[in-house]
């Protein structure tokens, strides 16, 4: 029988901002493993996620795992969009040195997953610390994705809504190259029918880590027209992203500096 989560408000410090955070937990003694989830920046969106988030928390606990999310800012960021982008980056990265030193989460089971153009944040996270113990990627977008979908017309962009100043600065993030430096399992998911250029970009990802020598997955979910609106994707990959964490090897690690 699945636990009821226990959720929580934390307000981190990322330089002068604070950012709200939201803790959901197993309801079970001791320290769990848990998923920092990245939904994206704000002025790139894919339709479907806000679902997905209930989702994909309800299934991490069911596998005996915290969901980290950063909550959305109301009114957005002010700022260039380059601004914007080193700041959203600069949150995350202050929610993921959070994690690595609470009581209640293992250092030594912590994992991202970035959704969307959240794939690009959970990339360089990847990127800037080798204590994550498992990378997962759903429908991602890569800098050059986006670029192809913006120079298309409304019809090539299928679902992607974009800030286009937004688009150009995130290219210097470069994540797909980022992603591979470190060692660790990496699950990247396509929804069978996703857009050529979400696709491509999955694959640009996965050849990245692959070419590293490292443990890379790139698999096919739920075979529909659509991405991540009807509720069977949004089952199928929730499912799949809780039985690719709970993989994560158990353990105490010593945890070391996320660069920022």
């Amino acid at each position: 029988m699945s636990r009821v989560p226990s959720s929580a408000y934390s307000d981190i410090a990322a330089g002068d901002a604070m950012v709200r955070t939201i803790i959901e937990r197993p309801t079970r003694d001791g320290a769990v493993g848990a998923v920092l989830v990245a939904w994206g920046f704000e002025g790139i969106d894919t339709p479907g996620t806000d679902e997905l988030r209930n989702e994909c928390s309800v299934e991490l606990e069911r596998a005996n795992l915290a969901c980290v999310t950063i909550e959305p800012r109301r009114g957005g960021r002010e700022g260039t969009a380059g601004e914007r982008v080193t700041a959203i980056v600069a949150e995350a990265s202050a929610v993921l040195r959070w994690m690595l030193v609470q009581d209640d989460l293992d250092p030594a089971r912590i994992g991202v997953c970035g959704v969307g153009a959240g794939a690009i944040i959970a990339s360089v996270l990847a990127g800037r610390t080798d204590q994550l113990r498992g990378v997962c990627l759903l429908a991602p977008w890569s800098p050059s994705g986006l670029e192809t979908a913006m120079r298309g017309g409304e019809e090539d962009k299928g679902t992607l809504h974009a800030d286009a100043e937004l688009v150009a600065a995130v290219g210097d993030l470069t994540p797909v190259e980022t992603l591979a430096r470190h060692d660790r399992p990496t699950l990247i998911l396509t929804p069978a029918r996703a857009s050529r250029d979400v696709r491509e970009s999955a694959r640009a990802y996965a050849i990245s880590v692959e070419r590293a020598g490292h443990d890379v997955s790139l698999e096919t979910i739920a075979r529909t027209n659509a991405e991540l609106e009807p509720a069977f994707v949004r089952s199928a990959a929730s499912q799949r992203i809780a039985s690719f964490f709970a993989e994560m090897p158990a353990g105490v690690a010593t945890p070391r500096p996320v660069a920022t």
